[in-house]
């Protein structure tokens, strides 16, 4: 599913509460985040949010550093989630609520507010897993 950083509706299935869950199968469901709600700061003004959802070695940190240039501003490329299919499983198990999201997103956007976007690298090696 494409999110852009404006878009209000949920870029991953949640159960209805806001709160993530774990299946039988040992998958994560993720909480829906509202781009616009977040505790920390107000995306809707400054530097776009965006996530850059890759696969593999796809090249997502040259694709980031010309897309950040094109916007205003390079903003450095993070994977907070973990650059391994592991690092992402463990990641998701430890953070079952979208606040280290909209903590990111709003910390980014305090660090380079002339930039025309900020945001993260996501790369789901596994995405079949986070359901």
């Amino acid at each position: 599913q494409h999110v852009s950083g404006r878009d209000k509706s949920s870029f991953l299935s949640n159960n209805g509460d806001g709160v993530g869950e774990r299946s039988e199968q040992n998958s994560l469901t993720l909480p829906a985040l509202d781009f616009n709600a977040t505790k920390y700061c107000d995306l809707t003004k400054g530097p776009i949010p965006v996530i850059l959802m890759t696969s593999g070695r796809s090249g997502s940190g040259s694709t980031w550093q010309i897309m950040t240039n094109l916007t205003g501003e390079e903003v450095p490329s993070d994977e907070y989630t973990g650059a391994g299919g592991q690092k992402n499983i463990r990641f998701f198990r430890a953070h079952t609520t979208a606040d280290w999201l909209g903590e990111i997103m709003c910390q980014k956007q305090r660090e380079y507010p002339t930039a025309g976007m900020i945001g993260i690298k996501w790369k789901p090696h596994r995405m079949h897993t986070m359901t």
